[in-house]
Order: structure tokens, then sequence, then C-alpha cells
């Protein structure tokens, strides 16, 4: 987790760094793509999913602050390639993601197909791994912002062989329901960095209700992805320990959780909740 870690906090200025270079592709699916490739052959990859309205290029410059030196330095030395898609128009026009009930898409929820998109991530990683044979297959993560960070977790939730850790920022998981309890059973080790601001007031950390269904809080989505890896529940109660994650300043504004004692023999999910 320390590569997208660090990916968030590395950046300053917006010239050019000559090493890393970026393209837009329409190879794969038929959805543009932009593409990020270090000097060296890429080591690892990261897929980027933008949030509801946005597109692959936003999210891109939002992780990099429009690409600055900092940022493609780093994504260059760690040889990282990077895969920003953009998501399909509802009927409405809208570029999103059919992630949950709980977001996105103008179609009602009945008639949503919330495996389709995680099932294009997936094909998606997998074109690129096939294209840039390089890449271990023990480093390919995806990082969703809002309508992407609820992709996130389903891609986490239903592709955990292929993707080794996601982040999650401002999104949240979907509500268990009585005829459909196990919501999330990831099948193999996996780690989660789950980031919600607790001012957010588009998706609200206590949690909420959108146009298309209701979303559970920060914390219970943490429950159930506690749950769902054996994790001792329920998750403790706060004081967590503080950090500076988004300021230069000696301000400590984030509280952070780690679970590390999860698993029963498939591996392990270690949330990071950040306020």
């Amino acid at each position: 987790m320390k590569l997208a870690i660090a990916i968030l906090l590395a950046f300053v200025l917006a010239t050019p760094v000559q090493g890393y270079s970026t393209h837009v592709s329409r190879g794969h699916g038929e959805r543009e793509v932009l593409i990020g490739v270090p000097e060296s052959s890429p080591t690892s990859l990261l897929v980027m999913l933008h949030g509801f309205l946005s597109n692959g290029q936003a999210i891109f410059n939002k992780m990099t602050r429009v690409s600055s030196v900092e940022a493609l330095e780093y994504l260059d030395e760690k040889r990282m390639l990077t895969a920003a898609p953009t998501g399909n128009l509802d009927q409405k026009g809208f570029t999103h993601w059919k992630a949950t009930k709980g977001c996105c898409g103008t179609l009602l929820a009945s008639e949503q197909n919330y495996t389709e998109d995680p099932q294009y991530v997936r094909d998606l990683a997998t074109s690129l791994l096939s294209e840039y044979p390089s890449i271990s297959r023990e480093s390919v993560f995806v990082l969703g912002f809002s309508n992407g960070g609820f992709l996130a977790q389903r891609v986490a939730c239903l592709h955990s062989d292929l993707f080794s850790a996601i982040v999650s920022m401002a999104g949240m998981q979907v509500h268990a329901t009585a005829d459909a309890p196990n919501v999330c059973a990831p099948t193999h080790p996996a780690s989660a960095l789950l980031i919600h601001g607790v001012e957010d007031k588009v998706i609200p950390y206590g949690g909420g209700s959108t146009v298309w269904a209701p979303f559970p809080s920060s914390e219970a989505s943490v429950e159930q992805w506690a749950e769902a890896k054996g994790c001792p529940v329920p998750v403790p109660d706060a004081p967590y320990a503080r950090i500076n994650l988004l300021t230069k300043d000696e301000d400590l504004e984030t509280e952070k959780l780690m679970l590390t004692e999860c698993g029963s023999g498939d591996g392990s999910l270690r949330p990071l909740v950040c306020s």
C-alpha cells in the first residue's frame, strides 16, 4: 500500500518528465484509456478509476497533480504502468461506472449489471499484462475515487485472484441484504486502503443515499471488509493513531486504523481508514 500512498502525497510542480510518457489507447474494449508508461519495462500496474461524470484523463491529473515532476518521477522509478479508462455513458450521457446499487448511472438499480464493469477492469488489466509481460502478477493494483472507489471495492470482492491491493477514496461497500448476505467474498489475499473525508458532502462518511439506492457508512464498509476476510470484528473503536497524510505542516489531520490479524488460511485484508 506504500505505493498508493506515495502517489497521493508526492506532487507539487507541473513540468514534463522525459522518462514517463502517456498516450490514449482505444484498443481495450472500445473504451478510451489513458496509458502511462515508464522509461524502463514496467514491473507493476495501477488501474485508476474516475468518479461520476469524470474521465480517465481527469483521474490521472488528480492523482499526479497534473503530471507533476515528483509524481511522474516516482512512477518512472517504480516502473509502474498506469491505465486510466473512461466509463461508459448512461442514458443521459453521463460517464459512470456500474459499481453497486448505491452508485451510479441513470438506470434503475434492478436494470443494472453489476458484474460488467468489474469484469471490464479485469479484462483491461489482463490485456495490459499480456502486452507488458514484464509486469509482476503480484503487483497489479486498482485505485478509485468516488464512483470509481465503489468500483474498486467491487473489483476486490470479485477479482482478488488478479488484484493484490486496492485503494478506495470516498467510495463505499454495498449493503448486505437478507437474500445476499455475502456481498463480498474475496477468494485470494488482498490489501485494501480505504480513505474517506469526514466532511465529505457528496458521499457522506456516515452513509446516506443516492438517487439510485442507499449506501453504508465508511465504518460499516470497513466492518464488511473485516468480516469478509476474517479480521477481528467488531472493528476497534477510536481513538486511532493519527498521521499527517494530506498536508505539509505538522497537523495530524488523519486517523489511521490498520487490521492485520485477518484471514483463515486464504490470506489477509488490511484496511486503513483515514478521516
